[in-house]
């Protein structure tokens, strides 16, 4: 119920179009990675309603993902009843993991049910720059999301999203009505996980419009 009341707020706030969702047909049955760039707490309800929109696969696509959630969206008491509408993956913050044994074992249960769930046929959303952009362009994915990788027969989704920066500003506390856009790529075998990875932030890059893309000299990886 929580996560059709979400989706109606959205649906009657965001003005939401798609493209490419046509590619999404082809991976019924397959262990699937959607990759996304990340500008705001609002980008996988906004990604939904337009997936949902757009209706056949990629409604189907829409109502089974599994997302991988750092502690801002789970644990903050703004975002806490929004990200109980969603079937999270909860994982510690990307870019502040050290050796302390609670992150690593927080990593591992993350991975474990990460695996699980693609394993059962359910779709996996990952922001795989670990934090939202602070300019708008894509930033770099990070290494260790190639983890999530490693389910034999994995395919990762690209898909590149637009419009939520101004929906829901990273330094903002009010949400605006806004034009929100959601493009499809190929899906992108995975073979090697490194080789995945790079290649699914390089066609994220190809998907975006101006203003959004990764500035000169920024790295795939890190």
């Amino acid at each position: 119920v929580l996560r059709a009341m979400m989706r109606a707020w959205m649906a009657a706030i965001a003005r939401t179009t798609t493209s490419g969702t046509h590619r999404i047909g082809d991976l019924r049955g397959r262990p699937v990675i959607a990759v996304s760039n990340h500008l705001s707490y609002a980008d996988t309800t906004a990604t939904e309603c337009a997936l949902l929109r757009a209706g056949g696969a990629a409604r189907a696509l829409a109502d089974r993902w599994w997302v991988l959630a750092g502690p801002k969206v789970w644990d903050e008491p703004l975002h806490a009843i929004a990200s109980a509408a969603l079937n999270l993956v909860p994982t510690p913050q990307s870019r502040r993991i050290g050796a302390a044994p609670s992150e690593v074992a927080g990593v591992l249960r993350a991975l474990t049910l990460a695996r699980a769930r693609l394993a059962a046929g359910d779709p996996l959303l990952v922001y795989p720059e670990g934090t939202r952009s602070r300019t708008g362009q894509l930033g770099p994915f990070l290494a260790g999301v190639r983890h999530y990788l490693t389910v034999p027969g994995s395919v990762v989704l690209p898909i590149a999203l637009s419009g939520t920066d101004r929906l829901y500003p990273v330094d903002g506390r009010r949400i605006s009505p806004a034009a929100i856009h959601v493009s499809v790529g190929a899906p992108i075998e995975v073979d090697d996980p490194v080789r995945a990875l790079i290649e699914a932030h390089r066609a994220v890059a190809a998907l975006l419009p101006d203003g959004y893309r990764p500035a000169a000299g920024t790295a795939e990886v890190v």
